[in-house]
């Protein structure tokens, strides 16, 4: 917003057209070269790639070249960050207890007693890697800059992997994290010296003094704001974020940097200060505030396009805004050529590409006012008909009311919210008791904005989509431009067709067909049955605290992906927490019309011709002595001529009072407790015969399940035994023709993932 104030202040000379379309076709093809790489499942050789950079850069002197130097220049620099990070990262596997000396960096966050922190080792083996540490109940508290000496135990960074939801893997690979763990306590952590000499540890003393002078419940939104630290946010925050489409709001972005660069620049040229001056301390307090708030991605685009236009404002120059964004998108792939990993690329620019589209050079008559009214009502349409794709693709639901919260929202945040805060900030280090009554008047603002969204949110003007391909995003997009394009150019009918492709209804299932899928949900277990029209549950994952659930972070996600908005039948097997800790979760987010609980399971349904049967095989021992575990409620299903059943966690006495029931052969079947020697008996397997047996258990777990003597029980029946914890996600189609499989891990490979 701040370049288009610019282009539309300033006139002057313009540049070269010549040099727009090179710098243009230069991000684009810089851009292409990274993604390839970044898709690819396994590295190129670095050295053969190396040997075309020469080459690549004596293309850059013949126009006829360029894209294609451009291209070979992004494949090698990103082979380049993708191969360093692969040979910093531990070796897939490792499971180690170590002393490593470093440094604590980045905002440790802190939830039930665990302190969570990056650590970087500066001595020993593991010199150079960036460490992603727990530590519960420390006796001091971590601040940014201390060294320490601490026994850890680490491990090859990993984690769950679901179809089509978020991918923690790649996230530890996009935040440069080379392993994880924990540290010990014995022997003692040991604080060596104290660097404090670090951006973070001025971040570090903003959070602390908001912490002592804010209330708890605004603080969450103003370290968001300010630093960029979103940790303190709670899930009904985001949840109402996500509903609401305002989920950029709380995330520091070019409208934060270009307001604070618009303010100093105004500033300095109303006291009559010389250009070269008013340009220097603009750069200075822009950067200064960009550092401040953590210098994501968002924060660097905006950054660059105002610093080119600066110095091109110093020599005279006119630069269009698409020549700023082309050059922010060069500078941000060479200083981070990982960065097209994340959505925060894509959005970021794509968000600046769709109101170029639409605003620039349109001729608009209006008076001052109107025509300010007149451009912010178009921008947000622009934005909200560009986002609902993307926000169709990755989040599963378009939300149809984001428009009309965005006009209020962003105002509020943008001209109201942020620069009263960092005024505050500002006097709060100066005069105390002012900047304390400026805080509280923030905190009334911002109970105020939660209240509006709030409100918002529960309207439900939120529409669930199937996940829908990548290739339809892309059309829908399409079609959006050409809805945008200059009237006349294009006809916009056929761009009315390309975007609503989004809205077609994907394959459906037929009348008997069922997809299964085991759902990685760690050390745990979790089971989405979905026929032609509903959708059943059986147990819900675990659940850790108030970091960490299942529930929230796979189950539901993966429900939404499938189009789900609620489910007929939640059963839970029994009341441990890997099993029910998701329940309440669930419950509250989703609608269920029956659960099913262990102690009273004796039920029979049907669903679009798919017979479900949920049991337990000692209900009629009453006065025998159990455990938790023998007296899970099992699923079984019939669908096609085949026999599904999902045992929970019974052990040995429940299984021989299966076989006692006169239970025949399945086809599939999960291992009964992820695998545990206590299960899976040769009797129950001879009698059950199944053709594929899946464990669902936690990667490198500390009950080492499945027993390797469990697992071998099974192929020696030429039964095929997955493992979510080494397949992903276990996806199984049931139709007429017969089953098919599908294993997260092999459906995609990619550099990142073990």
């Amino acid at each position: 917003m701040t370049c288009l104030f610019w282009d539309l202040y300033y006139s002057g000379t313009r540049c070269e057209s010549l040099t727009f379309r090179s710098m243009v076709g230069l991000a684009l093809s810089m851009t292409l070269g990274g993604v390839v790489i970044l898709h690819l499942p396994q590295l190129p050789d670095l050295g053969m790639l190396s040997m075309l950079v020469p080459a690549a850069i004596f293309g850059f002197t013949s126009p006829r070249l360029r894209i294609l130097s451009g291209f070979t220049l992004g494949l090698w620099l990103t082979a380049a960050a993708a191969t360093r990070e692969m040979d910093f990262r531990l070796p897939a596997g490792t499971q180690a207890e170590m002393v490593v000396i470093g440094m604590v960096t980045g905002l440790p966050s802190s939830s039930d007693k665990v302190h969570r922190f990056q650590f970087r080792v500066m001595e020993g083996d593991l010199a150079g890697r960036r460490l992603r540490l727990s530590w519960r109940a420390p006796e001091s508290d971590l601040v940014p800059g201390q060294w320490w000496r601490l026994t850890v135990r680490i491990k090859a960074p990993s984690g769950s992997l679901n179809f089509g939801i978020f991918d923690y893997e790649k996230w530890l690979f996009l935040k440069r994290i080379h392993g994880t763990g924990y540290v010990l306590v014995s022997p003692a952590p040991v604080l060596i010296d104290d660097d404090a000499a670090l951006v973070d540890r001025i971040r570090y003393k903003v959070r602390e003094r908001l912490r002592s002078v804010v209330q708890k419940g605004s603080i969450g939104t103003f370290l968001a704001l300010s630093l960029g630290d979103t940790s303190q946010l709670e899930r009904r925050h985001w949840d109402i974020l996500n509903r609401t489409g305002t989920t950029h709001l709380l995330i520091v972005s070019g409208l934060h940097i270009g307001l604070i660069a618009s303010i100093c620049f105004l500033v300095f040229r109303f006291l009559g200060v010389g250009i070269f001056r008013v340009i220097s301390l603009t750069v200075v307090f822009t950067t200064a505030y960009a550092l401040l708030a953590g210098w994501g991605l968002p924060v660097q685009r905006a950054f660059i396009m105002t610093l080119v236009f600066l110095v091109c404002r110093y020599f005279s120059r006119y630069v269009v805004l698409s020549f700023q964004l082309a050059v922010a998108c060069v500078c941000v792939v060479v200083l981070d050529p990982l960065a097209t990993l994340g959505n925060g690329f894509w959005l970021s620019f794509g968000a600046v590409c769709a109101l170029l589209l639409a605003l620039s050079g349109r001729v608009d008559n209006k008076k001052d006012l109107t025509r300010w009214i007149s451009s912010s009502l178009h921008a947000q349409w622009v934005v909200f008909l560009c986002l609902l794709p993307v926000l169709g693709f990755t989040n599963f639901q378009l939300p149809l009311g984001s428009m009309f919260v965005n006009l209020v929202a962003i105002p509020a945040v943008g001209m109201l919210l942020v620069p009263l805060l960092l005024v505050s900030l500002l006097v709060l280090a100066v005069f105390p008791p002012l900047g304390q009554s400026l805080l509280e008047l923030c905190s009334l603002l911002a109970t105020l904005l939660w209240g509006f969204l709030e409100t918002a949110a529960a309207l439900d003007l939120v529409a669930g989509v199937r996940q829908f391909a990548l290739i339809s995003c892309l059309v829908s997009l399409t079609g959006i431009a050409i809805l945008l394009a200059p009237r006349g150019l294009l006809p916009r009918w056929p761009g009315l067709l390309l975007f609503l492709i989004i809205l077609a209804p994907a394959r459906q299932l037929n009348e008997g067909d069922l997809r299964l899928t085991f759902l990685d949900v760690g050390q745990g277990l979790s089971v989405l049955l979905e026929s032609a029209h509903g959708f059943q549950l059986y147990d819900a994952g675990p659940t850790f605290g108030t970091t960490f659930s299942a529930a929230n972070q796979m189950v539901i996600p993966s429900l939404r992906r499938a189009g789900g908005r609620g489910v007929e039948h939640l059963i839970i097997s029994h009341k441990d927490n890997d099993h029910a800790g998701g329940l309440q979760d669930i419950l509250e987010k989703v609608p269920v019309g029956r659960v099913i609980r262990y102690g009273d399971c004796a039920k029979k349904w049907i669903s679009d011709n798919v017979k479900f049967r949920t049991f337990s095989v000692l209900a009629s021992h009453p006065g025998m002595v159990t455990s938790e575990n023998d007296r899970s409620c099992l699923l079984s299903i019939s669908t096609h001529g085949f026999q599904v059943l999902l045992t929970g966690d019974i052990e040995a006495r429940a299984e021989y009072a299966l076989l006692d029931s006169g239970s025949g052969t399945v086809d599939v079947m999960s291992v009964p407790h992820h695998g545990s020697n206590s299960s899976s008996t040769p009797a129950l397997l001879n009698r059950l015969k199944p053709g594929l047996a899946v464990v669902s258990s936690g990667y490198q777990n500390r009950f080492n399940h499945p027993d390797p003597v469990v697992v071998d029980r099974y192929r020696k029946r030429s039964t095929l035994i997955l493992n979510t914890a080494s397949s992903g996600a276990v996806e199984i189609l049931f139709t007429r023709e017969g089953y098919r499989l599908s294993e997260a891990r092999r459906n995609r490979r990619r550099i990142w993932r073990r």
